[in-house]
């Protein structure tokens, strides 16, 4: 009898900090399976800012809660580093998150400065913005991801902090991944990835705020003529 061989594992190319690969997040609502992910690879290279853009369901929250170690794919595999969070259990993976991943959820109390003072990077950088999971607040993780609002009042109040944030964003650790629905945000990014029904559809380096423009019209046209 002929053995078959396992599926062999690539490595993880040198200079990223974190990466999924081939994920796949399903939901299941009675009975019925909803594929939030399908099939996405991305790597997040060390000392990059990615905004991740994509319509409302596009997968843009699930794919930072994946990637972040939050919760689990279906299929595929999430690494920090060259760490695969498929083969932790999971106090390792919370013990990993604490040591390695950051976390800025944005909201007014948080961003937002004392009347009449401007925004200092220190400000941004401080345990207030960006938490560890679990709670506990700490400098110096190796990747930090945001997630913007989904509301369309909170986003408008905390667009210029965000903005600012991620025009410093080296400051705060070797790597930034924000979710954002605004193009002037994006433009502050090394790099945008777009997202649309679950999949990677485009790319953007060095993205300016009319080249996010007119990539998101473009993709509104290409949905919109899909059958």
């Amino acid at each position: 009898m002929t053995a078959i061989a396992a599926e062999e594992t690539p490595p993880v190319p040198a200079g990223v900090t974190a990466s999924v690969v081939r994920g796949t997040k399903s939901y299941w609502t009675g009975g019925a399976e909803v594929r939030v992910l399908d099939g996405v690879t991305v790597d997040f290279p060390a000392g990059s800012l990615t905004a991740l853009m994509g319509p409302p369901g596009s997968g843009k929250s699930t794919l930072v809660r994946c990637a972040s170690g939050m919760e689990r794919l279906t299929a595929g595999r999430v690494y920090i580093g060259d760490t695969n969070l498929g083969e932790l259990d999971d106090r390792e993976r919370v013990l990993l998150r604490r040591r390695r991943v950051g976390f800025l959820f944005q909201a007014p109390s948080l961003l937002a400065p004392p009347a009449g003072q401007p925004l200092p990077p220190k400000n941004l950088a401080g345990t207030r913005a960006v938490v560890r999971a679990g709670g506990r607040p700490g400098p110096g993780p190796d990747v930090v991801f945001v997630d913007e609002p989904a509301c369309r009042a909170e986003r408008a109040v905390d667009t210029d902090a965000l903005a600012f944030l991620l025009a410093t964003a080296e400051g705060l650790c070797a790597t930034v991944v924000a979710v954002t629905h605004d193009p002037r945000v994006a433009s502050h990014a090394h790099r945008v990835v777009f997202l649309d029904a679950g999949r990677v559809v485009a790319t953007l380096e060095d993205p300016t705020e009319d080249g996010v423009r007119e990539r998101v019209l473009s993709l509104g046209r290409d949905r919109g003529a899909a059958p």
